[in-house]
């Protein structure tokens, strides 16, 4: 009852009226309750259609059209589609308009939403434009041309443009053929009149089959007092021709099952359980028609910028639905504030810190599940500091030291190179701040090789992460077979066993215990935790002396924890986690 709920409201109540003349009248008069409105070519004509290659339908096959209790394997001889709610043409002859657009387009498009209130296809805009009779809505249309509109141009949500019966005349906007555009099936093909196998074949790779055949005065008897079971030999005057969608089979009953548009008041609650032995023995279908390959590469997915400055930046979610709601929410929310959480389209601005944001969207679709869609990371601001992301031939040392290890060749037998990385960094460039009897050189992309042929050689160098917003930096020192022990990054003495950064465990599984040196002053330091990406995993801002983090949250790998006191950085001490 679903569709009959759509049409307008003075129309409604002609229904049960419907249904007590509809059990009382005898089948003659039927057509005067159920236009039909196919319109067959002839035999000569539809042998040159193509038939179905199967080599090339198994290549589209999209089995997650089929019901989960009929999934191939699943049930023997049993396969079932999932198909959109039964509907009414009412009194115009739009029957290839609903067996094209709402019933074989709506099967195919379910997988991308899940949800028939979104994935309802309009049959009006299928047959709106492809009807033969002028302004007269009883005139009916040829199947072929509805195969090619949908394969052209697709079809609407019904949400956009819901079946009005009477409202033949109007022809799709601007707004209903956009989306028209994004649900597309762009193939079609034939199968022999009475190929059962082929049905069956296409069925079991998720394709629904639209089936046009002569209504005779028997299939209106079966319809209004046979239980919707046609399995007995055509008799009586035909009264025109139909289509309808084939959306399963049951090799127990020998039936296929196939939705009709009339209404959940006859049949078997509106479907129809056709048996094989009819089509092969009794000539019930003329033409049978194969749609498939939607076009599912254009799934809804949130669309804007990677990187966020100092002004607001705009973020949509590409391909909503009709109908749809979003509500929109960022994490870390220290990082930006979001704008507009409650609108299809919103805006994130900078908190005036650097660091990464993540934009959530949960999509409200109308009767159905919500959909949650997640951003790539979003950098805000400048890089983050640069990170040690790798490095060959080299000693990790501490605060962005390395021994270069002996083994690089004869010419430089000293050689190692370094792969560095700041997250939402465009370029990096390098410079050299020192160099006693060592070489480097930019081998891009974040990476620098740094090479000596003396033992008593060393290197600075400085690395600069940029992106549109700006650029941060780092010094990294090299220097021959042993560690620095200027510890470059602390302007404090050697001696000064307070600049000792303690961290342990290490490697830690659970509880990371960090130990800060005294003269750091307790309340003004930030302790981040990076990965080898420089992405931050973790921060805890002003910290005591001795501070606890639980890190059993983070994956397996080596980290980096650093201090920081405002803008600058203090120290670093590389952990590794269990």
């Amino acid at each position: 009852m679903k569709k009959l709920l759509s049409l307008p409201a003075a129309r409604r109540w002609l229904y049960p009226l419907t249904i007590f003349l509809f059990f009382s009248m005898p089948g003659q008069l039927l057509a005067q309750l159920h236009p039909l409105g196919a319109v067959l070519m002839s035999k000569s004509e539809y042998d040159k259609l193509p038939r179905a290659n199967w080599d090339s339908l198994r290549k589209y096959s999209n089995t997650a059209t089929i019901a989960s209790q009929s999934a191939p394997n699943a049930r023997a001889g049993y396969t079932m589609l999932i198909n959109p709610p039964i509907g009414n043409q009412g009194t115009e002859a739009s029957c290839v308009g609903w067996a094209v657009g709402y019933s074989a387009m709506g099967i195919l498009m379910y997988p991308r939403y899940n949800s028939w209130n979104a994935a309802e296809r309009s049959p009006n805009y299928v047959f709106n434009q492809i009807r033969q009779g002028g302004n007269d809505c009883t005139v009916g249309s040829y199947p072929t041309d509805a195969l090619n509109l949908v394969k052209t141009q697709g079809d609407c949500s019904w949400n956009l443009m819901p079946y009005v019966d009477g409202a033949c005349t109007v022809l799709p906007n601007a707004t209903q053929i956009a989306d028209a555009n994004q649900h597309v099936a762009t193939q079609w093909t034939t199968l022999g009149a009475t190929d059962v196998t082929g049905i069956k074949q296409a069925l079991d790779l998720g394709f629904p089959v639209v089936a046009v055949f002569n209504v005779y005065q028997s299939f209106d008897n079966m319809w209004s007092t046979g239980g919707g079971i046609w399995n007995m030999p055509n008799s009586g005057t035909i009264r025109g021709s139909h289509a309808v969608c084939i959306i399963g089979y049951d090799d127990t009953r020998q039936m296929f099952k196939m939705q009709n548009q009339w209404g959940a008041f006859g049949g078997d609650n509106g479907y129809i359980w056709v048996s094989y032995n009819g089509i092969q023995n009794y000539g019930y279908f003329s033409e049978l028609y194969v749609l498939y390959a939607a076009n599912q590469a254009s799934p809804m997915s949130i669309t804007g910028d990677n990187v966020v400055c100092t002004t607001s930046t705009n973020y949509t979610v590409s391909n909503l639905p009709a109908g749809a709601t979003v509500t929109w929410t960022a994490s870390p929310a220290a990082v930006a504030t979001i704008n507009s959480p409650n609108a299809t389209q919103t805006t994130i601005t900078s908190n005036g810190t650097y660091g990464v944001v993540t934009l959530t969207a949960s999509v409200n679709i109308p009767g159905g599940p919500a959909v949650v869609l997640t951003s790539t990371p979003i950098s805000v601001n400048k890089p983050y500091p640069v990170g040690i992301a790798g490095y060959s031939n080299l000693t990790y040392c501490e605060y962005y030291d390395f021994a270069v290890l002996a083994g690089g060749g004869s010419s430089y037998p000293y050689y190692g190179t370094l792969q560095v990385s700041a997250y939402g960094a465009t370029s990096y460039s390098w410079s050299v701040q020192n160099s006693t009897n060592m070489y480097w050189s930019n081998l891009g992309g974040g990476a620098v090789s740094a090479a000596s042929k003396l033992s008593n050689a060393s290197l600075t160098l400085l690395c600069r992460a940029s992106n549109s917003c700006g650029s941060t930096s780092q010094y990294f020192y090299f220097q021959p077979l042993v560690c620095n022990q200027a510890r470059m990054a602390t302007p404090v003495a050697e001696s000064n066993t307070n600049v000792l950064l303690v961290v342990y465990p290490n490697p830690v599984t659970d509880k990371l215990t960090i130990t800060l040196p005294n003269d750091l002053i307790a309340g003004h330091a930030a302790i981040t935790i990076t990965d080898i990406y420089g992405r931050q995993v973790q921060r805890q801002e002003g910290v005591s002396n001795k501070t606890t983090l639980s890190v059993a949250s983070l994956a397996p790998g080596i980290y980096m924890v650093q201090v920081h006191s405002g803008n600058k950085l203090l120290m670093t001490k590389k952990i590794v986690k269990n």
